[in-house]
């Protein structure tokens, strides 16, 4: 198991640490490309994607906690059921988010909401949300095996997979930029290629595995029920957290304009990177930490806690000291040329980093527990503190009220409340 666990992780983390270079080669192209304005509707397109994309995260949530559940004897069988409740609920997810969120996108006057002054900008703003919400809607089933992967720990063949798909749709970005193409084919292929490996690779996967990705004969009623009774609640428990998160950039181009936005979003885009990468080794340790709570071993349990809630902030305060300290070289170095950021909102993305990874380790060990539930309704909460406070600040502070009240609402809603619940794990290691 912990061998399993320490290569997902590693594994995990050198997939992360690639995004930064796909990122330091795609951004550059994308400014020169769209310019200020065009890369801060880019930002606050692909921010939908996090604000909109809760029901697969919430699916994802479900199925890699229950895969992860199961002992080491199970059968095909067991997780084909897991599997077959996953894909029928994604289909039901997809076909309402086509019938419902689309049009609306749509329909929507997005030059006037963004405040653009290219009208023609707008009209293109209009069909890249189609895309981002079409691809969305596949996304759902196509990341099922993914899923699977994770929860019987072999997250690694899952990186192998995502790497391959940042790196081809990368090149694929990079290509339709030379060749001019417009904003919603630029979000089709650097969206859509990871999936399209994501899937095929998972079926040859669970073909290999004698895991059948659909089967409908074989359902368990009682099955599905749990499936899609967790992913009502981790869905709700994502949607807050996009609300309180993704919507800082929303916020920021309707309030200080789409340039306001494209700072904080390359601050924003650096600073989660530390966290990503942190996320990656909690992330491998989930399904293990579901599996030693299913068996009651709360001794185990309670070390892997406790190392990681030890060591990985200690590792995240460390390279984020350094960006901080050299921001301005880098991201000048980076990308040529971009409004100095305000000091204030760097220390902000300093100190939500720190936040943020010690609330993410806190969470995993909540999601490894099934308590969704507790998970749900904090967010909720959280989510709505957060945009309050944002609200309140960011006429005061400028973009910088934007990560101050996601450090705020982190700290009392999620962060200190969930130590307070772990607190025999990380004092006694029993339950």
């Amino acid at each position: 198991m912990s061998r399993s666990v320490s290569i997902t992780a590693m594994s995990g983390i050198s997939v992360q640490a690639a995004r930064p270079i796909v990122t330091l080669v795609t951004l550059p192209v994308l400014l020169g490309y769209l310019g200020d304005e065009g890369l801060g509707v880019w930002f606050i397109a692909l921010s939908f994607i996090g604000i909109i994309n809760f029901v697969s995260a919430g699916l994802s949530a479900s199925v890699i906690t229950h895969v992860g559940r199961l002992s080491d004897d199970a059968n095909g069988s067991d997780i084909t059921q897991l599997a077959t409740a996953g894909f029928i609920t994604a289909a039901i997810c997809a076909a309402v988010m086509i019938a419902v969120v689309l049009p609306f996108a749509l329909l929507l006057n997005w030059g006037w909401l963004l405040g653009l002054e290219d009208a023609a900008l707008g009209f293109e703003v209009k069909k890249l949300m189609g895309v981002i919400i079409l691809t969305i809607s596949l996304s759902f089933i196509a990341i099922i095996p993914r899923h699977v992967m994770f929860g019987r720990m072999h997250g690694y063949l899952a990186h192998v997979l995502d790497f391959s798909g940042v790196v081809i749709g990368a090149t694929g970005l990079v290509t339709a930029v030379h060749l001019c193409a417009p904003l919603w084919a630029l979000a089709a292929i650097f969206s859509g290629t990871p999936l399209v490996l994501l899937f095929f690779g998972g079926l040859i996967y669970m073909r290999r595995f004698g895991i059948k990705p659909f089967a409908p004969k074989n359902l368990d009623r009682s099955t599905f029920q749990k499936i899609k009774a967790d992913t009502m609640r981790m869905s709700v428990y994502h949607v807050a957290f996009s609300i309180s998160s993704q919507t800082d950039i929303l916020l920021i181009g309707i309030i200080l304009g789409a340039p306001a936005a494209a700072v904080y979003g390359v601050a924003q885009r650096a600073f989660s990177t530390i966290i990503v990468m942190c996320l990656a080794i909690s992330h491998a340790q989930w399904p293990a930490m579901a599996r030693l709570d299913a068996l009651r071993d709360a001794a185990r349990l309670s070390y892997v806690f406790r190392r990681t809630l030890l060591l990985v902030p200690i590792g995240s305060a460390i390279l984020a000291a350094i960006l901080l300290s050299n921001y301005q070289q880098i991201i000048e170095l980076w990308l040529g040329s971009l409004p100095v950021t305000d000091r204030l909102l760097l220390w902000g993305m300093f100190t939500w980093t720190l936040v943020s990874v010690a609330t993410n380790i806190c969470d995993m060990l909540l999601r490894a527990q099934s308590k969704s539930s507790l998970l749900m309704r904090h967010m909720m909460i959280m989510a709505i503190v957060n945009v309050a406070v944002t609200l309140v600040l960011l006429p005061h502070f400028g973009a910088a009220g934007a990560v101050w009240g996601s450090v705020i609402a982190y700290l009392s809603i999620l962060l200190v409340p969930y130590l307070i619940i772990l607190r025999p794990y990380i004092i006694r290691g029993s339950t």
